[in-house]
């Protein structure tokens, strides 16, 4: 009788405490968590789970609220199988890595899967930024040394295959040293700045330029011969000339 009645309070402190967790756990979590039965109907989500469906649904009335609703997170759900499997998902501006959890009953019988969309935003804008600034330098905005080498060499091996002419063009910024003793280095990032502007502006959108130095800048010209890179070198240098700063 002892054990019968330290059981029973046990197990009614448990009843208790299942609202409570959905309420304090499941309900506000911020990831959205959408549950389906094994025949793929939708039998729970938490407040950002619904959301999201709201959001994903094309609308078929008199249809059950089945996944198949929702074709975008059907797919991710589809293609989220195996522990490294994390399809992501975009949607309204957010980004979503997706994650299946098979769920069983107590005899180990499935009964359905929790589908849990890991927001991913934050961390994607953080990529971009690592991106841009292992790439882009950050004066002039355009690539930097070791960016504009990788993808000129990507330039230069596609030239090589498809046996077509590609050019290059070096160029310096004359007297730039007279312009930082005389006008200070602001006044020498504003003209540097300029040139970038004027050189992207100048060559094609297929073209590359990089800042590969101080103030030396490179262009490369895919499918360019010398003649052709000579017009654009002069005109390139015309434009610099003519830019007022």
């Amino acid at each position: 009788p002892l054990y019968s009645s330290a059981a029973s309070d046990v197990y009614k402190r448990q009843v208790d405490v299942v609202p409570i967790a959905r309420e304090l756990v499941f309900e506000r979590m911020h990831d959205p968590v959408v549950v389906v039965d094994q025949g793929g109907t939708v039998v729970d989500r938490n407040a950002s789970g619904a959301a999201l469906l709201a959001a994903s649904e094309v609308p078929s009335a008199g249809e059950e609220d089945r996944l198949e609703r929702y074709p975008v997170l059907a797919r991710v759900a589809a293609e989220a199988t195996g522990d490294d499997a994390h399809p992501e998902l975009d949607l309204d501006g957010r980004a979503y890595a997706c994650g299946v959890v098979e769920l069983n009953d107590a005899r180990g019988r499935p009964r359905g899967r929790a589908i849990v969309l890991r927001d991913v935003t934050r961390y994607k804008e953080m990529q971009r930024m690592l991106r841009e600034l292992a790439t882009t330098d950050d004066l002039t905005e355009i690539p930097n040394r070791r960016h504009f080498l990788d993808v000129a060499e990507r330039f230069l091996a596609q030239s090589q295959r498809s046996e077509r002419p590609i050019a290059w063009i070096v160029f310096d910024v004359d007297r730039f040293k007279r312009v930082n003793d005389r006008y200070g280095h602001d006044a020498g990032d504003r003209v540097l700045r300029a040139v970038a502007e004027v050189a992207t502006r100048t060559v094609r959108d297929a073209d590359l330029v990089g800042r590969v130095g101080g103030e030396e800048f490179a262009v490369c010209l895919p499918d360019t011969g010398l003649e052709g890179a000579c017009r654009v070198a002069e005109r390139l240098r015309a434009a610099v000339a003519a830019r007022q700063v």
